[in-house]
């Protein structure tokens, strides 16, 4: 994974990687295991671009650290039943499959 191109992109990795493993995600965005309660693993495709990312941060209204903690929360809280976390019009949203431009 590529660092220190982008702070904003750097710190939501950072924030991410206290609750699992992140990897860059192929073609883009970012992929979360995480390891649950009961012993499984889950993992979490975030479809967002760091410019997105950017976007998300100042367009969207958010500032770096809320909403990385937001994200954060979001890859938490994923249902078991959808694997993506896509972007759209500066939110994130739970999809059952993956979004193709």
């Amino acid at each position: 994974m590529e660092r220190g191109v982008d702070p904003r992109w750097d710190h939501l990795v950072d924030i991410l990687s206290t609750i699992g493993e992140v990897t860059d995600r192929v073609p883009r965005g970012l992929t979360v295991v995480l390891s649950r309660d009961d012993g499984s693993d889950q993992v979490v495709e975030v479809d967002m671009t760091p410019e997105e990312w950017d976007d998300m941060c100042s367009i969207g209204g958010w500032h770096m650290d809320s909403g990385a903690a937001h994200v954060r929360q979001l890859v938490v809280d994923q249902p078991r039943t959808c694997r993506y976390l896509t972007y759209a019009n500066y939110t994130l949203s739970p999809a059952e499959s993956d979004w193709d431009p």
